[in-house]
């Protein structure tokens, strides 16, 4: 009786496997059994993309036509999404109002990036033409913008370009360019691979011509390879019409497209160019340690590469927590920061950078 029921605690802890008759069997210790384990193992990490994002998305729109304030402004506002915005310097200033439209895009947050002096190709121009296009248009922007400190993004006209222009857009400060279409499958991979073509990221155009299905598939390309999709625009509506920029697109096909991609939530991050670039960067610059924890908190110490100085913006943090975690307190480098539960993890969507410890601490929901 003693050794039948050895011989069945043996064959539950196997799972229940079949023994052959002549096996050898051995009984363990009792010290020996694997013994639960109910303390919490966090791994806390840096997300992938801001506030936990599957994929990320930025809406760009290039020339500066007066639709894209008339007509998508009002859309853009409608989701609180902001879009980058590829300006003509000598185009835009041919129409009345030009200034105090820059000056709302920017104070709004949408991004102003340069589209060059006259759109130039530049990949079939000097490097004294493309300099003359990079450097004028890109005066006229921090003279005319107040508060525009910086130019972060040059948008290539006709997404053409030379490796040559990459050194010439430094010397503006900029770190960021968008090019043109690449194989559409690949795009969102590609503009978040291990090594990012920050001066040459891949973009997809929104043409007329092509159906609303495979527009609107372009959230699913950028959640699915857990990527970066970035859209190409020009016109809001219909060619001809007053106002309306180049290759237009009627006005439903914008609403439709942005109901689909609203219909996806938290899961894409919308943002500007420069917003998700950055995040790329700074987001690498950082790796997380865990110093200590109990079933009731977590502390972890955040490191930088010593020499990475230049920090913008915020960072998100995502942990997996126990089930009877619905709030924490949570406190970066002593100040405190807000949470959120997201299914079996806390997300804390704004880490200042910098910051070096993160202490994180069940609150009691019996109070």
């Amino acid at each position: 009786m003693r050794q039948t029921l050895s011989l069945l605690l043996l064959m539950f802890l196997l799972g229940g496997t079949a023994l052959a008759q002549g096996d050898i069997i051995v009984i363990p210790h009792k010290d020996q059994l694997p013994q639960a384990d109910e303390r919490w193992r966090p791994k806390p990490e840096i997300c992938r993309w801001y506030n936990g994002a599957e994929g990320a998305v930025s809406l760009t729109f290039d020339d500066g036509s007066l639709d894209h304030w008339e007509r998508g402004m009002p859309l853009w506002d409608k989701y609180g999404w902001k879009v980058t915005l590829g300006i003509v310097s000598t185009t835009i200033v041919k129409r009345k109002g030009w200034k105090e439209q820059l000056q709302q895009a920017f104070d709004d947050g949408h991004e102003i990036a340069n589209h060059s002096k006259t759109h130039l190709n530049m990949a079939e121009s000097s490097e004294e033409v493309v300099r003359d296009e990079i450097g004028t248009c890109h005066k006229f922007l921090i003279d005319n913008i107040e508060g525009l400190d910086q130019v972060d993004t040059l948008i290539y006209p006709y997404e053409q370009y030379h490796y040559g222009n990459f050194h010439t857009a430094a010397e503006f400060g900029y770190m960021f360019a968008r090019s043109g279409p690449q194989e559409r499958e690949d795009i969102a991979q590609r503009n978040c691979s291990a090594n990012p073509p920050l001066m040459h990221l891949y973009s997809w155009a929104n043409q007329d011509i092509l159906p609303m299905w495979m527009w609107n598939s372009t959230t699913d390309l950028a959640i699915s390879k857990q990527g970066w999709m970035i859209e190409q625009c020009h016109g809001i509506g219909e060619a001809g019409e007053p106002g309306v920029g180049w290759s237009p697109r009627p006005y439903d096909d914008f609403v439709e497209h942005y109901e689909y991609l609203a219909s996806f939530g938290d899961r894409v991050w919308v943002a500007p160019i420069r917003n998700v670039a950055r995040y790329m960067l700074e987001s690498r610059q950082f790796t997380m340690e865990l110093v200590d924890f109990d079933k009731d908190y977590m502390i972890a110490k955040i490191s930088q590469l010593p020499d990475y100085q230049n920090y913008w913006d915020v960072i998100s943090v995502q942990c997996a927590v126990p089930a009877d975690w619905e709030q924490a307190e949570v406190l970066a480098d002593g100040k405190p920061v807000s949470s959120v539960r997201r299914s079996g993890d806390m997300l804390i969507a704004n880490i200042p950078t910098g910051t070096t410890e993160v202490v994180m601490r069940k609150l009691n929901q019996k109070q």
